[in-house]
């Protein structure tokens, strides 16, 4: 969850909010209204969702990205996670470290 203090999302720019190139009638951040658009196509790419919601006090935005839960993890007593056989485990270089998308698809074709 993502949430501000400042003037909230016009109830008219809401419908709209997550499309491409919006921004709000008084922008001046020198934004290209991209930024929201990216976060639910990455949102949704994993199976979850991002939503404009309402705040607690009513002044504000509240942005809550919702993502799926791994599915049958296992912690070991080391405290790291293990995926079931079902679902395909994330690659790691030598230091442990995740490896990007981009950088298994490049080492899988052995560029």
């Amino acid at each position: 969850m993502i949430q501000d203090n400042g003037p909230g999302v016009p109830p008219e720019l809401a419908p709209t909010l997550f499309e491409r190139f919006v921004r709000g009638a008084g922008d001046r951040g020198g934004s290209f209204g991209l930024g929201l658009a990216i976060v639910k196509a990455v949102a949704q790419s994993h199976g979850g969702s991002v939503e404009l919601e309402p705040s607690d006090d009513g002044t504000g935005a509240r942005f809550v990205v919702r993502l799926p839960a791994p599915r049958q993890a296992e912690v070991d007593v080391g405290g790291g996670a293990h995926a079931s056989s079902e679902q395909p485990a994330g690659e790691a270089d030598d230091d442990g470290r995740a490896l990007p998308h981009a950088a298994r698809e490049a080492a899988a074709r052995g560029s």
